[in-house]
């Protein structure tokens, strides 16, 4: 079962494989729909009406699928080729962007695909990148922010319905790429993978957009506390980061262009 969350709401889009038994879980379910593959990505459509599933392809024709969430999970498009499997959607005002791997994430695409309602039409495919691209989002409704397995970040202009790359920026003591990426307004947060023999070495960057450059603002959580972080995600007023690691939950405050380590909250051994 994959949690996911709207602005306001969440719901359980459940699916099952085989014979595996699956326990009835106390959320209620709107709906269920089965799948030929795993989803690996899945994203509401601003309005929440429309969630939008990428695939993990191994039987699939295609490997992004759309539906109607109005009247609870109704199918309505397939879309795409199988020869790719999608790890990661963002939904931007004109694009829907996929993140694709075809063989391992050194050997991954971004796509670019025009929407209309749930009507896709894939209108751009970027260039591999030698260090392999990772995860990416939207800054604003042309731009995008994107990793690479190494020390990098990415800004990308998507004008025109092309990948035009604007700026990158080298992390420098984080040499081992980039986890994941939260955006808010021109601000990103970056959950990085720390070096485990650099006691120096910090976990999440807080990183701005000025004009068509990426500026390091901040980081912070020192090496001796965690050795990854695996998520970093904002607030819905940009005001506070959370930050999953090995070992903890850490919640920061932003102020303008500084972080500050509020809390750490001990937890299980669960990534």
């Amino acid at each position: 079962a994959v949690p996911i969350k709207g602005r306001y709401r969440w719901f359980m889009f459940a699916y099952t494989r085989g014979n595996e038994h699956v326990e009835e879980p106390e959320i209620e379910l709107p709906k269920t729909y089965a799948l030929e593959d795993d989803p690996y990505a899945l994203a509401f459509t601003k309005d929440g009406t429309k969630l939008f599933v990428g695939l993990a392809r191994y039987y699939s024709t295609y490997n992004l699928l759309a539906f109607d969430y109005k009247k609870g999970i109704e199918f309505l498009a397939s879309f795409g080729d199988n020869n790719r499997s999608i790890s990661f959607i963002d939904v931007g005002t004109n694009y829907v962007l996929t993140h694709e791997i075809k063989n391992d994430v050194s050997d991954s695409v971004f796509c670019l695909y025009t929407r209309n309602g749930y009507t896709l039409e894939k209108v751009a495919t970027s260039s591999t990148h030698s260090n392999g691209w990772r995860m990416c989002a939207w800054i604003d409704d042309d731009r995008f922010v994107t990793g690479d397995l190494y020390r990098s970040l990415h800004l990308f202009d998507t004008s025109g319905g092309v990948f035009t790359e604007l700026n990158s920026l080298d992390l420098g003591q984080y040499p081992y790429g980039v986890n994941y990426i939260s955006v808010y307004e021109d601000y990103i947060a970056v959950a990085q993978a720390s070096c485990w023999t650099d006691p120096t070495s910090k976990g999440v960057g807080l990183f701005k957009v000025v004009g068509d450059e990426l500026q390091f603002c901040d980081s912070e959580l020192p090496g001796n506390e965690i050795n990854q972080a695996y998520c970093a995600a904002f607030n819905y007023t940009g005001e506070y980061i959370v930050v999953t690691t090995d070992w903890k939950i850490v919640l920061l405050k932003r102020e303008g262009n500084s972080l500050t380590v509020l809390q750490s909250l001990d937890k299980a051994d669960v990534i």
